[in-house]
């Protein structure tokens, strides 16, 4: 672990030199915000290290955000929160579904549907 916190300080010190001596222009400020970015979260991306619970990657999260996005471009803009927060109940209750009922998401909602009639 604490060679992976010193290779991270490593980048971050050889960023901070490059952007001392040379100062980012108002056109090209992409490696500099991350660089502050990374500086400013570090304990957060290195959390994974003495958290075993902590994923190493938020691909998970960014799998799960994408199908609300595309619903997003789909039907151009949600007409309330309401909406947005009806939707993300429902892909919840989906990847639930499928963790839980060995991905046969059908057969789970089947269930909770005949749940709800009774």
């Amino acid at each position: 672990m604490k060679e992976f916190e010193l290779r991270y300080s490593q980048i971050l010190d050889i960023a901070k030199d490059e952007y001392e001596n040379e100062p980012p222009s108002k056109y090209n400020k992409d490696g500099f915000n991350l660089y502050q970015r990374m500086q400013k979260h570090k304990s957060n991306h290195l959390l994974f290290l003495h958290d075993r619970l902590v994923p190493f990657t938020n691909n998970l999260a960014e799998r799960l955000l994408r199908s609300l996005k595309r619903k997003a471009h789909q039907v151009m803009c949600f007409r309330s929160f309401g909406g947005i927060d009806k939707l993300c109940e429902c892909l919840g209750t989906i990847e639930m579904m499928r963790a839980k009922e060995n991905n046969n998401v059908f057969e789970g909602m089947s269930k909770l549907f005949d749940r709800i009639l009774d």
